[in-house]
């Protein structure tokens, strides 16, 4: 079964992130028959980071195989250019549904507890920004009562005019 699959990537900087999109094409490369393999350059999103791609056609010997390298590398996109009829025994079909649904549990679990994990940060986050502004109100608060007890400096000048009347 030949595939024309798409691997994207984004981070920053843009040449931290052709090389590692590089990485990923040589180990395809060692695990896979691959045909050609074509590059975009990169493109800025955002204000920090860069997405590059890559397409590749590549031979899969069936379709657990195919499933494994969508579960192992993620691709953004695959087309299937050419396939001999497909027949799959119940036992590989099963087991190729139980490892997608494997990792797209763990997946949600993981999305879950960062759901859980930045709430609580913005909570934790809430309750110091609340805790600073009280101690800047008390530490102005403080010096106010110091600037009022403290008597007013008399020169020595007005001391002595006092004086001589």
């Amino acid at each position: 079964m030949r595939a024309r699959i798409t691997i994207e990537m984004m981070g920053s900087p843009p040449e931290f992130v052709e090389s590692s999109l590089k990485k990923v094409e040589e180990k395809i490369r060692g695990e896979y028959k691959v045909y050609e393999v074509r590059y975009e350059k990169p493109v800025k999103v955002g204000d920090m980071y860069y997405s590059v791609f890559f397409e590749m056609e590549l031979e899969f010997k069936d379709i657990e195989q195919m499933f494994g390298f969508i579960l192992d590398y993620g691709p953004s996109t695959i087309e299937v250019l050419e396939s001999k009829p497909i027949k799959v025994e119940p036992l590989k079909l099963q087991n190729a549904a139980n490892d997608t649904t494997a990792i797209l549990h763990e997946l949600l679990k993981q999305i879950n507890l960062l759901k859980a994990q930045i709430k609580l940060l913005q909570r934790k986050a809430l309750e110091d920004k609340v805790k600073l502004q009280q101690a800047l109100k008390e530490k102005e608060t403080t010096k106010k009562a110091k600037k009022s007890k403290k008597s007013p400096k008399t020169s020595k000048k007005s001391k002595k005019k006092k004086g001589n009347k």
